[in-house]
Order: structure tokens, then C-alpha cells, then sequence
């Protein structure tokens, strides 16, 4: 298990705890509340935060994403991949590409569950064809387009980029060659849902679909997916100043390549 899950896990213990035992949660609070006066905790900035100005940084609760929507209750914590990684994934992505004559132009960006926008921004620095991004999350689509106003005063490589509100089970697959992009984005039963309502789509599907899962939680469900293929698998290190500042956890994140179509 890595430090981000027992890290999660413990949270969550904590949490329950407390809801189970109200006389102390108040009293517990309470001291919380006056400890950080005393010594504020201050979450130190992200360095893609501090070079490009944006607000991409923080772990956000599930509590603090409320929608009213009925998948919520499968969503996970929004927490932003870390760039050095994800440039490194791709760059290898792009070479798998190269080698198979497609050329990454053509293709279209998904983030699914993309937060506060980082990920969006990280792949307009490669020459893609357009970049979506998919949250359930008003507040964090929000934050994301904030960010992307900001970053859209600068040329980037792909400038087509968007982020919205939508139920990943509602949102149709474009038609031309497509990545999506997965950090985690929910638990195990949202997962499966999610990979079921493709299939129907990739039954008469002619484009290439790739997957890239990063921490790849419930990649058994993915890999159960008829006719499948995983391109690559591997562990990538994050870069030192990302590491020095990370809420959950400096450890390798492990990667996924998968072929759908």
C-alpha cells in the first residue's frame, strides 16, 4: 500500500471516528480551530502554481465538492498530478505514437475528472488537436476555467482547450483519435460503470481510443474490457521541488498505457 492510501485511509478512520463519537468531535474541533490560530498550517504552493501564477494546488476534500448529483458519493479527492510525471508519460506516449505513424495532431485530450485545470494546461504545452476536460465538480470547473483564462494570455502548443460540467457517464467519446486521462478520479463502482457504458461506443469504433491511467487503482476493471491491449507500464519519479511540497506522498507514480480502439 503506498503513503497516499494509508494517508487516505487514515483520514477517512478519523473521520468516521468522530462522526461515531459526537461528545468529542465538537471539543476535538474546538481545539483544531485554536491550534491553527496559534500555529496556522500553510499549505505550502505548488511549483507549477508559483511559476505560472495559477491556483491548481490543495487537497480538496470530497465534503467541500457537494454536488447533490447521485455519483458523487464515488468521487475522489481532487489533488492535481504532479507535471513532472505526467510530461514524462506523455513524451512517452507521444513516442509509441511516432513509431506507429499517427501523428498526435489529430488526436484529442480528455481529462477525466480534471479538477481544477492542471492537467489541461500541462498537455497544451504538446500538439495535440484539442484538450476537454471533464468534472462533476461546479466549484472546481470554476477554478479550472480561472486558471485557463490566465494561461490562454500566453501561445501554447494546442490552444483549443476547454473545461465543463458533465457526468463522465453521459459525456460521448469524440470521434477522431482520442487519450483520456485518468488520475484516480473515482472509486471502484463509478469505474466499472464508466468502462461498461464505453463498450457500446467501441463496438463500431474506427479511431484510436487510448487510456492513460495514472495511479492505476482499478486498472483490472479496464483490463477486462474486450479486446484491450496495454502498450506500456511503468513507475515514474516526480521531480525534487514537486516531492519537496507534496500533501500526499513523494512516491513513484505508477502509469498506464492502454489501446481500446
Amino acid at each position: 500500500m503506498s503513503g497516499r492510501e494509508v494517508k487516505m485511509i487514515f483520514a477517512a478512520q478519523a473521520r468516521s471516528f468522530l462522526r461515531h463519537h459526537r461528545a468529542i468531535a465538537a471539543p476535538v474541533s474546538v481545539a483544531v480551530r485554536a491550534y491553527r490560530k496559534l500555529r496556522p498550517v500553510h499549505e505550502p504552493v505548488h511549483p507549477f502554481d508559483a511559476e505560472f501564477g495559477m491556483n491548481t494546488g490543495g487537497l480538496v476534500g470530497v465534503a467541500r465538492l457537494r454536488t447533490g448529483h447521485a455519483n458523487e458519493a464515488q468521487a475522489m479527492a481532487y489533488y492535481g498530478s504532479q507535471p513532472s510525471a505526467f510530461r514524462t508519460a506523455m513524451r512517452r506516449w507521444m513516442a509509441s505514437l511516432a513509431g506507429a505513424g499517427q501523428p498526435v495532431q489529430t488526436f484529442t485530450f480528455v481529462d477525466i475528472g480534471c479538477g481544477k485545470g492542471r492537467v489541461l494546461m500541462l498537455a497544451s504545452e504538446f500538439p495535440l488537436q484539442r484538450i476537454v476536460g471533464v468534472e462533476l465538480s461546479p466549484a472546481l470547473v470554476k477554478d479550472a476555467n480561472e486558471n485557463l483564462r490566465q494561461w490562454r494570455l500566453r501561445p501554447h502548443a494546442c490552444e483549443q482547450i476547454e473545461a465543463r460540467v458533465a457526468d463522465v457517464l453521459e459525456f460521448p467519446l469524440p470521434e477522431g483519435p482520442t487519450l483520456l486521462y485518468l488520475y484516480n478520479p473515482f472509486e471502484a463502482e463509478l469505474f466499472a460503470r464508466w468502462v461498461q457504458s464505453l463498450q457500446p461506443a467501441l463496438a463500431s469504433r474506427t479511431a484510436p481510443l487510448h487510456v492513460m491511467y495514472m495511479n492505476p487503482r482499478h486498472e483490472a476493471l479496464l483490463a477486462a474490457v474486450p479486446g484491450v491491449e496495454l502498450l506500456w507500464q511503468e513507475s515514474i519519479a516526480h521531480d525534487e521541488a514537486e516531492a519537496s511540497v507534496s500533501l500526499i506522498g513523494s512516491e513513484p507514480e505508477r502509469v498506464s498505457l492502454y489501446r481500446l480502439a
